[in-house]
């Protein structure tokens, strides 16, 4: 039980003391049925909690036997990231992308000298591999330029470079009529 009011807070008038121990007393009162409520709960959780027990030491091993599993997915992971990066578009399985930890290949190949010299030169590359670098950039550039060059014509209704530019030119003037109101 609780020490009385007044000895704990000597300066409260007799008034004031008497409507907080009647608060109290209703505070009490009003937490009589829920700590009766909560009894019976708390009598439930123990078998649950019991029930439970067993359950996390069977999981144990569960998730050891998981581990090398998860090692076994990361090595296939790597290996369809290795194979997206060599094929150059992203692998895709239920759709998690394996692409998207991209990071760089190391590959070593037997480059002739001149041309890896000529290479450098033509690119104004500082290193060998800049080099290699900067020519398959270009290699592949040319190629998607030389594929879209086979689409040209290939589009119904797409408008040509005139049309293209015209179309510029007039969203241009909206834009500085709109700019200079």
């Amino acid at each position: 039980m609780r020490p009385p009011l007044q000895a704990q807070v000597p300066q409260l008038t007799e008034e004031t003391l008497k409507l907080v121990e009647e608060t109290l007393e209703l505070v009490e009162e009003t937490l009589k049925p829920v700590e009766e409520t909560l009894e019976p709960v708390e009598e439930t959780l123990e078998p649950v909690e019991e029930t439970l027990e067993p359950v996390e030491e069977t999981l144990e091993p569960v998730e050891e036997t998981l581990k090398p599993v998860e090692e076994t997915l990361e090595h296939v992971e790597g290996s369809f990231q290795r194979a997206g990066d060599t094929l150059g578009f992203d692998l895709r399985i239920a759709g998690f992308s394996f692409c998207d930890r991209l990071e760089p290949m190391k590959t070593t190949i037997d480059i002739p000298d001149d041309l890896l010299a000529d290479a450098m030169r033509f690119t104004g590359a500082k290193t060998k591999r800049e080099a290699v670098v900067k020519a398959m950039e270009d290699f592949n550039r040319a190629r998607k330029v030389e594929a879209l060059l086979k689409l040209a014509g290939s589009i119904p209704n797409f408008p040509t470079n005139d049309e293209i530019e015209a179309g510029d030119l007039a969203r241009e003037k909206r834009l500085d009529a709109l700019w200079n109101r």
